[in-house]
């Protein structure tokens, strides 16, 4: 879908998981690098109250300069009923860390930078 709406002259925002190999992100990349056009995915949740509240800790000083951050995801089991689809995080581009990682990923890279 990412390709298709290049194809036609659109710019992309798209939710994730922006592609699900490599490979394939790569292609949508080239694409719009060789049309001039934008490529956005989700998430934006960085954009909320609480993460821009520590952008503006750590930009003025209340906690000196962050050198490392770590992120963890604690889930539950299929028994335990955490998630009404649980079965759906074991196939390909539904697991946990294409679903949920992006969200801790973009936080740290919103907080301390690429």
């Amino acid at each position: 879908l990412n390709l298709r709406a290049l194809e036609a002259g659109k710019h992309v925002y798209t939710e994730k998981p922006f592609a699900l190999n490599r490979e394939d992100a790569d292609q949508v990349l080239a694409l719009a690098q060789q049309k001039g056009l934008l490529v956005g995915c989700a998430p934006d949740t960085f954009l909320g109250a609480g993460i821009q509240t520590c952008i503006k800790l750590i930009d003025d000083g209340w906690i000196g300069t962050p050198y490392s951050a770590n992120g963890t995801i604690i889930m539950g089991n299929s028994s335990g009923g955490m998630h009404p689809n649980f079965q759906n995080f074991l196939k390909l581009g539904g697991d946990p860390i294409m679903d949920m990682g992006p969200y801790y990923l973009t936080a740290l890279i919103a907080l301390l930078g690429p």
